[in-house]
């Protein structure tokens, strides 16, 4: 019998009716980890792709915030800055960002539209519906102007991304196989009353391992149809179809009871 990696499993799970049968006599209970594996691949490259767009739009609120900021002081606690009045930092949207008031002339807060406010003595910071007052340290001076300001956020990136990517990653591959191990031990249970009817050499552990591989199009054209710009309906009943379609197709080529006894152990 032709064996199949779980890699190559990925492409032939399309087309390969000796995968559907390799896997329904080998593989069992190990449709888990092929399906980790095409999740993992998968998340992988989401991940990647999702960081990448990220960055860009990090990059392009930098360039546009940073020469907004005014040079500015803080020494012994208290913020001084060369413009008196109020500077609106906005973002690319002209929303605003942050308000720069070294003469403490907003006097609440909780009415301005932006995300933090830095005055004389403190800055706030508005985390939803509650705001958060820090106070600056007095025992040491900085000087802060827009190249600064760069630098700071440039350092910090490459540590935000690497975090947004982990957490990315990790929570989508966990919640994915979680729901995805639903959906097959759901679909194993069809492709094995519909071996039963058609008298197909397929026992449980079988029809779990090929349900792990049917579910290989489907996600893969879900990803595919996420991509596109515009709203498609019914996406999810075609994903299902494609689903039923690989699953029904998966126990058709199977061997038949009077040709090939079922070879899975006893569960």
């Amino acid at each position: 019998m032709k064996t199949f990696n779980f890699f190559k499993a990925i492409i032939f799970s399309f087309f390969s009716s000796a995968l559907y049968r390799h896997a329904a006599k080998a593989w069992r209970w190990k449709g888990f980890l092929y399906l980790l594996t095409v999740l993992a691949c998968l998340w992988a490259i989401i991940a990647l792709v999702g960081t990448y767009f990220i960055t860009n739009t990090l990059d392009q609120h930098i360039a546009y915030m940073a020469p907004q900021v005014p040079t500015m002081t803080i020494e012994g606690g208290i913020l001084k800055s060369q413009s008196k009045s109020p500077v609106r930092i906005t973002l690319p949207n002209k929303e605003t960002f942050a308000i720069i008031d070294a003469g403490n002339q907003i006097k609440d807060f909780s009415h301005e539209q932006a995300l933090l406010l830095v005055q004389r003595d403190n800055y706030q910071v508005k985390y939803e519906d509650k705001i958060q007052i820090y106070q600056y340290s007095k025992d040491s001076k900085v000087m802060i102007n827009a190249s600064d300001i760069g630098q700071i956020i440039a350092h910090m990136k490459v540590k935000i991304i690497s975090m947004l990517f982990v957490v990315f990653y990790l929570v989508g591959l966990v919640f994915s196989m979680l729901w995805l191990t639903v959906v097959a031990l759901f679909i194993s249970a069809i492709v094995w009353v519909v071996g039963k009817i058609m008298r197909r050499a397929l026992c449980y552990g079988g029809a779990l391992a090929v349900s792990f591989v049917a579910l290989t199009p489907s996600i893969i054209l879900s990803t595919i149809l996420s991509t596109i710009p515009f709203e498609m309906s019914h996406r999810k009943m075609l994903c299902f179809a494609v689903l039923i379609i690989y699953a029904f197709y998966a126990v058709f080529v199977q061997p038949k009871n009077d040709e090939q006894p079922c070879s899975c152990q006893r569960l």
